[in-house]
């Protein structure tokens, strides 16, 4: 159930409007009457939320409130400003008498003493504001600006920001003007900081969250198109949609200039048009219709995605290689092989040619790996294989789990989570059945189909990319007993770096500008393409930093833009 909570600043009572009230209109226009400014928002809101009724009061105190007697004649005698004030509201609505909570604010202190001491006092505040909603599902924070101190409307924008941050939502902010004898909702001056925020979390991390909040559930149509085509953007890249991005870029491009030619006229989307140029600067070619795939990887480490950026350049270099010239082959029935067996392994021919071409495409080591690990799987013996042992460690201990995500009991995502590997061999599995157009399970309702014990058995069935793919091997390399993530690292390496060298004796592929630099960026290709493996699948090491991982990518991209495309 919803909750609203009233927050204000307790301002001192004006001894001309003890006998001399003010008469305010509610938000249906019904007359009231008020003395304190702060009283007046308490009523408006009060009044505005009926039948319901406010869950708490949340009263900023200074000494002189808390301590000082207001002049005698008045309807209560002798009693404080923060007194008065409880009683006036007390008066108006008896249901409210003992929903007060009176938080201190003190002003001692001089200089940064003083002001380190309101930044603890705001961060109190705030606490004391989330204590009261943490057990409650949905809480809404009324604020009123009025009263106080001179810096009240900055202390109580902090307040304000603080419980947004902590997921707190933010109902009216109120200014109460006796002159005018008027309360002013002026929720849209606090909600503009939801604006610039949106904004900034945008150019910072893809995110439309906080644009989608502030626009609400109906936005206009010109900035419903525009946060729309950011959505999907943002969505492209967060899950790598290689496909997509070059794409959604385009569409994002579209939908900005068309907001920019025709703007909606609301207040919301004026604001938002003063401060898209900010987006466009951001993107600045990315939009403009001039980046290349080189810029947009260059633009996800820029914003650290570098899962994002690993992903687009095994993805996306290899025909970047290829048109660049750097490695080509030299015979039409070489693209012809690498089309083909591209297609069923869902990669185009440049990337079935550059990650994939051998000397020998009937390679006996793969042949003897992927035998190797059917015939562990299929004697039940599958823990002798080093290759096998993150499987077999997920794999004895998710039966449970496993069970209860057929029984949606836990999510599909917590249990790929858990045990990347065994997800995985359950993908392809559902995958190849999915295939079938009559097949119509969902993912939880095949796992129900699935007896657990024979999983083994079934990867034993798995083509050998399949097999290759799933436990993260390389082709060509025989199964080791032992080798640090290091070693096997440098030897995956070594190892493509000859076939590359073989391929072109015997002329077989071309390597320009010379044989060494275009093997360099062969070479940073794959350690690449390694090391967004080995994340991929979770693996407990990653045998590349950052930095290392930062002059790999632009080492790479920088070489290749100094080749023509």
């Amino acid at each position: 159930m919803r909750k609203n909570i009233m927050l204000a600043f307790v301002s001192p009572v004006n001894a001309f409007f003890l006998g001399k009230p003010i008469n305010y209109p509610d938000i249906q226009g019904r007359p009231y009457s008020a003395i304190q400014t702060n009283e007046s928002a308490i009523v408006y809101v009060s009044r505005m939320l009926e039948p319901q009724s406010l869950a708490q009061i949340f009263l900023i105190a200074s000494d002189s409130v808390k301590n000082e007697k207001i002049q005698p004649e008045n309807e209560f005698g002798d009693v404080t400003h923060l007194e008065f004030l409880r009683r006036r509201i007390a008066k108006e609505f008896p249901q409210l008498a003992e929903k007060f909570s009176i938080q201190n604010y003190s002003e001692d202190g001089t200089g940064s003493t003083k002001l380190e001491n309101n930044i603890l006092q705001i961060a109190q505040i705030a606490d004391a504001v989330t204590d009261f909603a943490k057990n409650s599902a949905e809480v809404v924070v009324h604020a009123d600006m009025t009263g106080g101190f001179r810096h009240t409307s900055m202390l109580m924008l902090s307040i304000i920001q603080l419980l947004r941050y902590r997921g707190i939502k933010i109902g009216e902010v109120l200014y109460s003007e006796p002159a005018s004898r008027e309360v002013y909702r002026v929720t849209e001056i606090q909600r503009m900081f939801t604006l610039i925020t949106g904004a900034d979390e945008f150019v910072k991390f893809g995110s439309v969250e906080a644009l989608n909040e502030y626009f609400g559930a109906e936005p206009p149509p010109a900035v419903k198109n525009l946060l729309e085509a950011m959505n999907r953007f943002a969505e492209a890249i967060k899950i790598c949609r290689t496909s997509a991005i070059e794409g959604e870029l385009e569409n994002l491009s579209k939908h900005i200039k068309n907001f920019r030619e025709h703007p909606d006229r609301d207040l919301k989307s004026e604001l938002f048009a003063k401060i898209i140029d900010t987006i466009e600067r951001e993107y600045g070619k990315l939009i403009d219709g001039a980046a290349t795939r080189l810029e947009i990887i260059r633009w996800c480490m820029r914003k650290g995605f570098w899962q994002q950026a690993m992903t687009l350049c095994t993805e996306w270099l290899p025909e970047e290689i290829i048109n660049r010239r750097v490695c080509m082959p030299r015979d039409i029935t070489v693209i012809e092989s690498c089309t083909s067996k591209g297609r069923s392994a869902h990669k185009s021919w440049q990337q079935y040619f550059i990650i994939d071409y051998r000397v020998s495409e009937q390679g006996t080591n793969t042949r003897t790996v992927c035998g190797d690990l059917r015939d562990a799987l299929n004697s039940g013996d599958a823990n002798r294989l080093p290759e096998l042992k993150k499987f077999v460690g997920e794999y004895s201990f998710a039966e449970m789990d496993f069970n209860s995500c057929a029984r949606k009991k836990i999510s599909v995502n917590d249990f790929k989570g858990k045990y990347p590997t065994l997800a995985a061999v359950l993908q392809i599995i559902f995958d190849e059945r999915r295939a079938n157009p009559s097949y119509r399970r969902n993912f939880y309702s095949f796992l129900q189909t699935v007896d657990y014990a024979k999983i083994p058995i079934l990867i034993a069935g798995f083509s050998n990319e399949q097999l290759l793919q799933v436990f993260n091997i390389e082709r060509d390399q025989p199964a080791k007993k032992d080798s640090t993530p290091a070693d096997k690292a440098e030897n995956l390496l070594y190892n493509r770096e000859r076939e590359y060298r073989e391929l072109f004796r015997q002329k077989r592929i071309s390597l320009k500008p010379d044989v060494d630099a275009a093997l360099k960026i062969l070479r940073n290709y794959h350690a690449i393409r390694h090391e967004r493996n080995q994340i991929n699948h979770a693996n407990e090491y990653s045998t590349t930093k950052i930095p290392e991982l930062r002059r790999l990518i632009e080492g790479c991209l920088a070489a290749l833009e100094k080749l023509n495309a």
